[in-house]
């Protein structure tokens, strides 16, 4: 497949730091292999070849595991020098990666999804696969008109289903 992914791993990963303390929240440990391995391994299953890493806090522990895996993965790594945000982050990676599209992805987000027809039925300026939850107060929700989002609405106290933001965008 010709779409480069991004991966958005520079976080601080301030929710789970007192599960990792000295790593990067993908690199929290699932199945005996960090988050990460699993989302490359993903990624090659779905025929993605070029993955850029977005990577800032304790960026040198990403890069000193992941340069021993994923023989037939071009990987990248683009440091941020200070904490960029997701938006931010995303802006400094298409600044750097020659693409007319690129596969986003949350570093901390696992969604089973068919990458090949994800990009294929991508015909807008940007797609955005959604995940329908009951109780979607505890992710903030996005409200969508005609299949069309229209806003996202912060985590409330209200409880109700709902798509969120299921982290994975060209």
């Amino acid at each position: 497949m010709n779409i480069p992914a991004l991966i958005l791993a520079g976080g601080l990963g301030t929710r789970l730091r007192h599960l990792v303390p000295d790593l990067p929240k993908p690199m929290a440990e699932v199945a005996g292999k960090p988050f990460l391995y699993h989302l490359l391994k993903y990624l090659q299953t779905q025929g993605i070849r070029d993955v850029y890493l977005s990577v800032g806090y304790k960026s040198e522990k990403i890069e000193s595991y992941f340069h021993r895996f994923f023989y037939s993965l071009n990987i990248h790594y683009l440091k941020e020098n200070e904490p960029l945000g997701t938006g931010g982050a995303i802006a400094f990676a298409l600044n750097q990666i020659n693409a007319e599209n690129v596969l986003v992805i949350n570093g901390d987000t696992f969604l089973n999804l068919n990458i090949p027809q994800f990009v294929q039925s991508h015909k807008n300026a940007l797609n955005l696969a959604l995940k329908r939850v009951e109780q979607s107060n505890r992710y903030g929700f996005v409200e969508e008109k005609n299949n069309r989002i229209v806003g996202f609405t912060e985590k409330s106290q209200e409880l109700k289903d709902g798509w969120i933001n299921a982290g994975v965008y060209i």
